[in-house]
């Protein structure tokens, strides 16, 4: 239902920008970032069918774990850091592992170490690897990022239909 809605939005603007409608930037910009937040949608889908559907389920032992700090220019991000230990086949190997396939950090400390306190060392957890590339290894299925991406853009939809509908059809 998500891609149903998000396609035929993104067809509605594609049909406004052929047709010459776009006389006001901010709703063009609105139109660029639901696009954006769309393909973003469509691609964490596509990441989590995989890790679902075709990662191979194995068991994975924590042997460290800690939180990773990112600095950019105008944030920080931090990230839940696991070191474990999981058959890859039927190869012990001893590797970083991923809390999910779509992990995009916290901006929160406190959150990122929630986190990492939910996992305790030397305990073992279900992990699933990728078998095309058994370096990804991730400690949680699921398609709660593929949610989060459907909230943004449902936000962005509806702040982009708000600006149209005061554009097209003023007091």
């Amino acid at each position: 239902m998500a891609l149903l809605v998000n396609v035929l939005l993104s067809l509605g603007i594609l049909y406004l920008l052929w047709k010459d409608q776009f006389t006001n930037k901010q709703l063009l910009l609105g139109g660029i970032f639901v696009l954006a937040m769309f393909f973003s949608f469509i691609n964490d889908m596509k990441n989590n069918f995989r890790v679902n559907y075709q990662f191979i389920p194995t068991q994975c032992r924590i042997i460290e774990k800690g939180m990773i700090t990112k600095e950019y220019t105008r944030s920080r991000l931090y990230y839940a850091n696991f070191q474990a230990e999981c058959y890859v086949g039927d190869q012990l190997v001893t590797q970083s592992i991923q809390l999910n396939i779509s992990d995009y950090g916290s901006l929160s400390s406190q959150a990122a170490m929630q986190i990492v306190n939910a996992f305790n060392i030397g305990e073992v957890y279900p992990c699933w690897y990728d078998p095309a590339n058994p370096t990804i290894v991730v400690l949680q299925q699921g398609w709660e990022t593929t949610v989060n991406s459907w909230k943004i853009t449902f936000i962005g939809a509806l702040i982009l239909i708000v600006m149209a509908w005061k554009i097209f059809f003023p007091d």
